[in-house]
């Protein structure tokens, strides 16, 4: 029969004198001669259920991944966006993701600590196909439509992601913004979406606000219904918005 601690009782002996313990004895035993095995145990337990919390809300699906760049937010509801785009695809922020990092600063021209920190992190996210659009000013869109290295273009061209009748009806009201590639030729970057749903629900505080869809976004389709969510525009049945692109 087992033995405890090297000592010549076994498990039934010391059972048996637990239990003649007066109560009030019991808890000081069994903590003076047993807490490195409950505090094991406590802390195994807490892992588990860590690694097991983990493992569900990691399950869950990314409706859309973005990021602030030099769009900063005037108060702490970042979960207002999150929640009512949730929402308007008809999905439970319980059950999702909606991704927006916030208050990241890029000064094209300079490569200063926050820069530097900036562009980093949107290549990383870019790379992994882990980030579906930038919200941003307008220098931003430039910096990155204007590369030198094809490696770095990350804007897509809206004419290609958009449906054309979306597309018609912003340009026509002035909302795109267009920029040049790396061979001069001009094309649509960016939405201004400026004093829309979107701007007023992510409490963007900066006058400009340019929405432009990541080249090799994962989520495309979700960011078409961003765009029409932004212009109050009608969803279409019989989309999943939580498939991938």
């Amino acid at each position: 029969m087992a033995k405890i601690y090297g000592d010549e009782k076994t498990v039934k002996d010391e059972i048996a004198k637990i239990k003649s313990l007066p109560w009030k004895e019991k808890f000081p035993y069994i903590w003076e001669y047993y807490k490195l095995w409950i505090v094991g145990t406590i802390l195994v337990a807490a892992c588990a259920i860590s690694i097991a919390l983990s493992v569900i809300e990691n399950s869950k699906p990314v409706l859309i991944s973005g990021i602030l760049v030099n769009n900063f937010q005037n108060n702490s509801e970042e979960e207002v966006f999150s929640t009512n785009f949730a929402e308007y695809l008809g999905q439970n922020l319980n059950d999702v993701h909606v991704n927006l990092s916030t208050n990241m600063i890029l000064t094209p021209g300079s490569m200063d600590e926050n820069t530097y920190a900036s562009v980093q992190k949107i290549s990383v996210q870019v790379v992994a196909r882990d980030l579906d659009f930038i919200s941003s000013d307008e220098s931003v869109v430039h910096y990155y439509c204007a590369t030198d290295d094809p490696e770095n273009i990350i804007y897509a061209n809206l004419q290609e992601v958009l449906p054309e009748d979306i597309f018609q009806t912003l340009d026509s009201q002035g909302k795109i913004l267009y920029s040049n590639d790396i061979n001069g030729n001009r094309f649509p970057a960016a939405i201004d979406m400026a004093g829309t749903r979107y701007y007023e629900d992510a409490k963007i505080g900066t006058k400009y606000c340019y929405v432009g869809c990541m080249i090799n976004a994962p989520h495309k389709q979700n960011f078409v219904n961003l765009v029409r969510y932004a212009f109050h525009m009608e969803l279409p049945e019989g989309i999943d918005p939580t498939a991938e692109s």
